[in-house]
Formats: C-alpha cells, structure tokens, sequence
C-alpha cells in the first residue's frame, strides 16, 4: 500500500496529499487549487515535527531562500472567500491603488513605467521599475483570488507577511491585511468591506 504524502504547492501554497508511488521524483503534479502544473520534485515536503506540528521542507535542487521553508500555509492557503477586489495601501501615505482583474504590475515612478501602481522612491533605485504582479482570478464562478509574484529574477529582496519571495517559484495567495515589503516602501493589501457603510 503506497503511503500518502504531503506537499505544498510552490505557486499558491496548498497543501496537497499525493500517493508516494514508485519513480514519483519524475511525475508532474496539477495543483486542484491554482490549476499549475510543477514537476514533483519543486513541491515541497510537509513533515510531522516532534511536536506535532508541521512544517515544510523543500525539494529543489536549487537552495530557497533562508526562512521560506517555515512558512505558515495561513499565508498562502485561501483565506475568507473575496467576493470583491482588493487594493493595495501604501502605508505611511493616503495613496492607494484598486486592483483590476487580471494583471496588475507594480514598480518604481519613473518616466519610462508602464506598470499599473508607481510608487515614487526619490534617488532611490532599488525598486526595480517593473518589480511585482499582481493577479486577480475569479474562482469557481463568483470568488476573488489575487496571486502576487516577482515580475523578474534580479530584483531586491521582497516579502509578504515577513516571508521572502523567489522569482519563479512563489505565487502567494494574498489575504486581507497582507504586508508587501519592497525595497523603499510597503504595501497593505486590503478587501473592502461589502458591509460597511459609505460616508459622502
């Protein structure tokens, strides 16, 4: 009897349970989550700890960056469901930006941006000019996903919720109250509550 396996996505951070069968370091596996398909072997492993907990380890040849295998799944797994799209706050200022479906780029102010959201870093160049996407997807008919991803590899160091992001691997779910941290500037991700009352 094969034994079951777990394995959390490296695009939106699912756990999944997979048969270990035999020579299953060359299968592909499909995300029933995000729909991306990723060889076996960039899964990361889940593993009991010997308090009972669990955390992940990985299985890429290429090393992650130090912390990213410790990561809580609350910060890539679906949080409440979105029925409405998200916007990003720049903290510390009034601006902010509404998300649109499907593609959303963020980066540094300059004359020759063409991303969505320019946010101004003075002299500053350590925001890469096209640095993140952000992607917003309609599941199952009616809820909202944003997935937010590095836009290239050479790019300053980039968290979410404290947690490094590596170009090609990490396509992270964002829930409500997400801190984005760039270089030279933070973001909040934010849902607007259907609920509350408009002041005029």
């Amino acid at each position: 009897m094969n034994e079951i396996i777990q394995i959390k996505c490296p695009f939106c951070g699912a756990v999944l349970s997979v048969k270990n069968i035999p020579e299953i370091d060359k299968k592909n596996v499909t995300c029933p989550i995000c729909k991306q398909t990723n060889r076996f072997v960039n899964y990361k492993h889940i593993t009991p700890d010997t308090d009972g907990t669990k955390k992940s380890s990985s299985n890429k040849v290429h090393p992650s960056p130090r912390g990213y295998d410790n990561v809580s799944n609350e910060a890539t797994q679906y949080g409440p469901m979105n029925f409405t799209i998200g916007k990003l706050h720049l903290l510390g200022s009034d601006l902010s930006y509404q998300l649109k479906p499907g593609k959303n780029e963020v980066g540094r102010k300059s004359k020759n941006s063409t991303v969505d959201f320019q946010i101004e870093t003075g002299e500053s160049r350590r925001m890469s000019r096209n640095h993140l996407v952000i992607d917003v997807v309609k599941e199952n008919y009616k809820e909202y996903v944003h997935y937010v991803s590095l836009s290239k590899e050479n790019v300053n160091p980039t968290t979410v919720n404290g947690n490094p992001m590596c170009y090609g691997v990490d396509k992270v779910i964002l829930n409500n109250g997400a801190i984005i941290k760039l270089p030279d500037a933070e973001l909040r991700f934010e849902i607007p509550d259907e609920e509350a009352t408009e002041l005029n």
